[in-house]
């Protein structure tokens, strides 16, 4: 492995992947050192590992990746696909949105049971799906 740092085995590449999904869904910082650790370990240079990072995520999950190999801890909120705060903030709407629309379906079947069969209509509506 140390002869040719572009050599890339397949318990490597699957090293890789963990990284990556690491770095896409949760950011959790002990998991991404535990990662680096058993890549430095199999002979991948820094720079290696930071490059095919930044071929995968973008600059943001190479910067992630850099700043822990220096020493440093992941940022809270940033977004390792290079997602701006603009696109978090549509996705958090889109969210409230779908809460909001659940709510309602609930809010009018509890209606509508409560207008047939007075309070427990009303209690019976809320616990239970047609």
């Amino acid at each position: 492995m140390a002869d040719d740092p572009n050599e890339v085995t397949m318990w490597s590449e699957s090293v890789f992947e963990g990284l990556f999904l690491v770095l896409r869904k949760s950011k959790n910082e002990s998991k991404i050192k535990l990662a680096l650790r058993e890549l430095i370990s199999k002979g991948y240079k820094k720079p290696f590992i930071v490059e095919k990072v930044r071929a995968e995520l973008g600059d943001s999950g190479a910067a992630i990746v850099e700043r822990v190999l220096s020493g440093g801890s992941v940022p809270k909120g940033g977004d390792a696909k290079g997602g701006d705060a603009a696109s978090r903030a549509a996705a958090q709407a889109k969210k409230y949105t779908r809460k909001r629309a659940g709510a309602s379906v609930y809010r009018k079947r509890a209606t509508a049971q409560a207008a047939s069969g007075g309070f427990m209509g009303w209690l019976r509506g809320l616990f239970t799906r047609d």
